[in-house]
């Protein structure tokens, strides 16, 4: 006979039993959540966080995410904001895309300071401009890829590059000005 697994056991089965407790540095408020079983899970990727069991900085690839009975999100996060939560952390071997996968448990403090997010967040806030003859594009952090616009026939085009990559964005825009130079 097969058991049924309900919605909370399956999704708290991809992280670990033991809590602990972290620094988070919030990129964005909480916008948006996936439908899981008869649930819904609400997500957040931080900036940064600090383990606070051996004081490390981590500043990528982390993902928050936490279940809810319905659209209320439970816990909104103010942006560029550092918060005290407790957390479980993925399974090890777990086929998540993020390195840093978190089950958000419970927040503890909101306004947590500490020196080394201060770096973090002057950087963030620092705008990344590409631009030459043919286009303008501003680095959108929020959503890791370039947006701006592009000369065609003396008309500007708007355009998003889903990269954050500078050497990446180069590559496109050099395939583009080749395939359209008979076109100019």
């Amino acid at each position: 006979m097969i058991e049924n697994i309900s919605t909370k056991e399956q999704f708290e089965s991809k992280f670990l039993n033991e809590e602990k407790e972290i620094l988070v540095l919030i990129e964005t408020k909480t916008g948006g959540a996936f439908k899981f079983g008869d649930m819904w899970a609400p997500s957040n990727r931080p900036l940064a966080f600090i383990d606070l069991a051996d004081n490390s900085l981590h500043s990528e690839s982390i993902r928050l995410e936490w279940l809810v009975e319905d659209r209320d999100w439970k816990y909104y996060f103010k942006p560029q904001t550092a918060f005290r939560v407790k957390v479980r952390p993925q399974k090890p071997g777990s086929s998540s895309k993020y390195k840093h996968l978190f089950m958000l448990v419970e927040v503890l403090e909101e306004g947590v300071k500490d020196k080394r997010f201060d770096k973090i967040l002057k950087e963030y806030n620092t705008e990344f401009i590409y631009e030459d003859e043919d286009f303008y594009f501003v680095l959108n952090k929020e959503y890791d890829w370039f947006e701006g616009a592009i000369k065609y026939k003396d008309e500007d085009i708007d355009l998003n590059v889903e990269t954050e990559d500078l050497e990446e964005l180069k590559n496109i825009l050099s395939a583009y000005k080749a395939a359209t130079k008979k076109f100019r």
